[in-house]
């Protein structure tokens, strides 16, 4: 049993991945494929937490914020993602006008084999993505927006698509948008979005992942994770990125061996529970001033 647990996260993600690949390569439609595979690897990650949960007792159908959590990546996928992809056309658009150009230059490399092409983006864009999530806990603006995804008393595979739709307008101007006007291939950019789906429903799982210690400081486990969504905010201000390589490289980076988290959340949780609500308190409880930054010195353990 003590070996499943290990074998767990690489099965998943490697059977999620084939499944991907084998439907692309029958020919079907990539957007409703790539629904398909999402919903039914977050299917068997939310069914597996029964049957193995790192916490007993934690189920997302007692979860009374499951629904919300149903709302908001529904919310994310029809309007947040949509209206990001619009708004950052526009200015792709207006940069290539601006510029004289017909479009994008492509200045990203085809000629390289295909792992090598997902593994060069996954950097690019963990670079922005970390940077846009060190800011969300940074700057009231930003954070009442993402404090809606902090606020949890537990953790489970709905967590994933917690987010307020803003996010997604938000990720797709910040992260995506820099991979597009490099002239990153769509279909790069559908394989990384499928990854980071799968990695989101692994790393917010109740399931009782095991990963030997180097692997905190190489993929982004699900230990990592639930450190960052730890009430201490300490810890809470702490791996940020997908991947461990720009919090060890920046210092925000924690080793989960090192920490124990008694909860996840946030202290004095200032999210309502009601759903209308939780969209509406990012535009009621912006602050004057920055939200106050966890010591940013020694932070490497």
């Amino acid at each position: 049993m003590r070996a499943l647990r290990y074998l767990l996260f690489p099965t998943l993600l490697s059977a999620s991945v084939a499944v991907a690949w084998a439907g692309f390569d029958a020919g079907f439609d990539p957007a409703v494929w790539t629904f398909v595979v999402t919903v039914g690897n977050l299917a068997v990650v939310a069914l597996l937490e029964h049957a193995l949960p790192r916490k007993p007792g934690v189920s997302l159908l007692t979860d009374r914020q499951s629904p919300n959590d149903l709302l908001h990546a529904g919310l994310l996928s029809l309007v947040g993602v949509p209206a990001g992809q619009a708004l950052a056309t526009i200015a792709v658009v207006t940069l290539a006008g601006n510029t004289g150009a017909a479009g994008p230059k492509l200045w990203w490399p085809n000629h390289w084999p295909f792992i090598g092409q997902l593994v060069l983006l996954t950097l690019i864009a963990d670079f922005f993505d970390y940077w846009k999530h060190r800011a969300y806990h940074r700057f009231d603006a930003l954070w009442w927006f993402h404090s809606i995804h902090h606020s949890m008393n537990s953790m489970h595979a709905l967590k994933a698509g917690r987010l307020h739709f803003a996010e997604g307008v938000i990720r797709y101007l910040v992260v995506t948008t820099p991979l597009v006007v490099l002239g990153a291939p769509t279909e790069l950019l559908l394989w990384y979005v499928l990854l980071q789906n799968f990695l989101g429903n692994l790393n917010h799982t109740n399931l009782d992942l095991r990963f030997p210690r180097f692997a905190h400081y190489l993929l982004p486990t699900l230990d990592n994770h639930y450190l960052h969504h730890a009430r201490e905010r300490r810890l809470q201000d702490s791996n940020f990125a997908g991947t461990p390589l720009f919090d060890l490289l920046f210092g925000t980076f924690h080793d989960p061996t090192q920490h124990r988290v008694e909860s996840v959340g946030i202290e004095d949780d200032p999210v309502p529970n009601g759903f209308f609500a939780q969209l509406l308190l990012p535009f009621r409880k912006l602050m004057p001033k920055t939200r106050s930054k966890a010591p940013e010195t020694g932070a490497m353990t």
